[in-house]
């Protein structure tokens, strides 16, 4: 398991803790996966030339804008299909299945729309299309928006 995935567990999983009077091992378990971000970081800066995620990138205004602007469409989406689940099974009364037989279209189209955007024209000049990191960059989206 990596680090940032044991610490983001440790601190997730704990969020039951409110319900359960705050037992000292979840306090224990936000610490813990709080510790181990800290030591991620702290990893992260001492081996620059073979570091799991490049820090730099944060510095390039486009990069953060996009991550910003990537960010909030995937929270909108998931926050609306959540809703809509929500919806069909609270408000309409629709079994786990109906519901997600009537939500199937949505999820279809979403994932259609998002592998057909692969053949958008790239914004900006056109030489920008030809550029070895666009191609790389639209297959991260693809396989980001495909689960994989």
């Amino acid at each position: 398991m990596t680090p940032v995935t044991l610490a983001a567990v440790l601190v997730i999983f704990p969020v039951q803790g409110r319900e359960l009077g705050w037992p000292w091992w979840c306090l224990a378990m936000i610490a813990s996966g709080l510790t181990v971000f800290a030591a991620f970081i702290a990893y992260e800066h001492a081996t620059r030339r073979a570091a799991v995620i490049e820090a730099s990138l944060l510095a390039n205004r486009t990069f953060t804008v996009g991550l910003a602007v990537a960010l909030v469409f995937f929270d909108a989406v998931g926050g609306f299909l959540f809703a809509f689940g929500l919806h069909l099974q609270l408000g309409l009364r629709f079994t786990p299945l109906h519901a997600g037989l009537t939500a199937l279209p949505t999820s279809v189209g979403i994932l259609l729309s998002a592998t057909a955007s692969r053949w958008l024209p790239a914004p900006g000049p056109p030489a920008a299309a030809r550029r070895p990191n666009d191609r790389h960059r639209r297959a991260g989206v693809q396989s980001s928006a495909l689960g994989g």
